[in-house]
């Protein structure tokens, strides 16, 4: 301390004067902070207005407050009155007719986004239409999501049919149900009889089984 007093007297006159200085205003700066709190007094806040928003502790006794997928325990449950619903209520749904829904209508349904409604309706087109509504089943990857949507959908099974005695080998093969050897037997059958007379007679064929051919026939014609 007598190193630095002693230093200090060594300064030149405007330099001791500025050590001074910088002295008294840090005692003010710690006097005026010790004694602030007499000057500014702290401002009251007035929650009145907000008074109409607390609910009363009574109203809110058996409330639930856990999570839960059952909207039937939701539903049952007392709820604050006046409050706003803790579970906001699933969209009614309706009934969508799958040979006539566009893409916009198709995710009106809980469990189609874009990218299912992209290959429903690609698929729909693949086969000419629906005929019975599990064969939403059978769009790819859509065979979870179809229990989630099944009450939600029909179809009326006007589709587009091939005629076995006119179309295209590369018609026929394009159907989904009908895979590269199976075409090849039709038209082999075709040749054969020279025309076809009936659908059913396609069951000459060892590759149709009566699963197939059941699935196939809505879907082809001879007239």
């Amino acid at each position: 301390m007598k190193k630095l007093f002693a230093n200090i007297f060594q300064f030149n006159r405007g330099e001791r004067l500025g050590v001074i200085a910088l002295v008294v205003i840090l005692i003010i700066l710690i006097g005026v902070n010790q004694f602030l709190y007499l000057i500014i007094t702290e401002k009251q806040l007035d929650y009145s207005q907000y008074e109409h928003l607390v609910v009363p502790e009574e109203k809110v006794k058996n409330y639930p407050t856990e999570k839960t997928n059952d909207a039937t325990a939701i539903a049952n449950k007392p709820h604050i009155e006046d409050a706003p619903a803790a579970y906001p209520a699933k969209k009614q749904q309706a009934i969508i007719e799958l040979n006539t829904a566009d893409s916009l209508t198709l995710l009106s349904l809980n469990g189609i986004g874009p990218t299912f409604a992209g290959r429903i309706i690609k698929y729909r087109k693949l086969l000419g239409g629906f005929v019975k509504k599990d064969q939403l089943a059978e769009v790819y990857g859509f065979k979870d999501n179809y229990e989630q949507v099944k009450d939600f959908v029909t179809a009326n099974g006007n589709v587009t049919k091939i005629n076995l005695n006119t179309c295209t080998f590369k018609e026929l093969n394009k159907h989904p149900y009908i895979e590269y050897e199976l075409t090849k037997a039709i038209f082999n059958l075709k040749k054969k009889l020279g025309k076809f007379s009936s659908v059913d007679e396609i069951k000459q064929i060892d590759l149709v089984n009566a699963e197939l051919y059941n699935k196939l026939a809505p879907y082809l014609t001879t007239q």
